[in-house]
């Protein structure tokens, strides 16, 4: 069993999710700045996420990743500012067992870690059953 498009897409929103809850405003001006952003995430889930005027935050990217249930070679992902708040990504995903999958989309970034973030969005995330919750409020957000 391979991982979907829908399940990609939900772990790049993770990611950026997670960006935000890890490193508050530093992320917000890489995530809100102009001219877009990347996230490099390797085989050890370290994420690196670089914004087009050299802003770079460095974070565990596992909390995200361990949904996939497949062992991650590479993560690389290119957002791009578009209309009303929402964010335009192409990214790519290479798996230790040789596989990958390619996924474009967008989001509305900022809706979306209003939503869930913070210190109650991390609370939720350790209730049982929460899990599936807060990943079906996520794809809400991804077209």
């Amino acid at each position: 069993m391979a991982v979907t498009e829908l399940e990609a897409k939900v772990t790049i929103a993770k990611i950026v999710q997670l960006a935000y809850d890890t490193n508050g405003d530093k992320a917000a001006n890489i995530i809100f700045g102009r001219g877009g952003y990347s996230i490099a995430i390797d085989q050890s889930g370290e994420v690196q996420m670089s914004g087009s005027i050299g802003n770079t935050i460095i974070f565990n990217g596992d909390p995200a990743l361990d949904g996939l249930g497949f062992k991650v070679k590479r993560v690389s992902v290119n957002f791009t500012n578009g209309d009303g708040g929402t964010v335009n990504f192409n990214g790519s995903f290479d798996f230790v067992a040789g596989t990958s999958i390619s996924v474009a989309g967008s989001f509305d970034v900022y809706n979306m870690i209003k939503s869930c973030s913070g210190l109650l969005c991390k609370a939720a995330r350790f209730l049982d059953g929460r899990d599936a919750q807060i990943e079906q409020e996520l794809q809400q957000y991804i077209r």
